[in-house]
């Protein structure tokens, strides 16, 4: 099974968060990830298939939950393009590039998306790099133009459908 830290892109993972017990019990808690919500499934199926096999092996008896931690934000993105777009323009119109990539990262959009399933939630860059790790930086002038992509953003979705 992959390890966040030793894949790229949208190579589904599973990230451990917690592995503590005794002689008694074992608590593994971990958050499966996937860009796919089919992949997700599959993960915890995984899950469940290692932990039915532990307590098998180890003579003990196994407790398994499931809660939804993650949602992909893709799903809502692909089926809404057109509320993208308002997104793309509004960084266009505050004279800044967009590029449309996959990240590990993310938590707040999925969130949203957990909550309004259909409605895009993009990460919008705010001028930072390598998030997570020991160069993770931010570019304060890039910081600075945020509220301009922003308003723009505000005032796109206001008109919204009025062309």
């Amino acid at each position: 099974m992959a390890k966040p830290w030793n894949t790229d892109y949208d190579f589904s993972y599973v990230f451990v968060t917690e592995s503590c017990g005794n002689a008694k019990k074992a608590v593994v808690k971990a958050i499966p990830r996937s860009f796919d919500v089919k992949k997700s499934d599959q993960l915890v199926k995984v899950l469940k298939i290692i932990a039915k096999e532990a307590a098998t092996l180890y003579e003990v008896g196994v407790e398994f939950k499931t809660e939804v931690q993650y949602v992909t934000t893709k799903t809502a993105i692909d089926d809404n393009p057109e509320l993208l777009q308002v997104i793309i323009n509004a960084h266009k119109d505050a004279g800044v590039g967009y590029k449309s990539i996959a990240i590990k990262a993310g938590t707040d959009s999925a969130m949203i998306n957990r909550i309004y399933p259909k409605i895009p939630a993009p990460n919008m860059g705010a001028g930072g790099y390598n998030f997570h790790s020991c160069q993770e930086f931010l570019v304060a002038e890039q910081l600075l133009v945020v509220p301009q992509i922003l308003m723009n953003a505000i005032s796109g979705y206001a008109n919204f459908g009025q062309y």
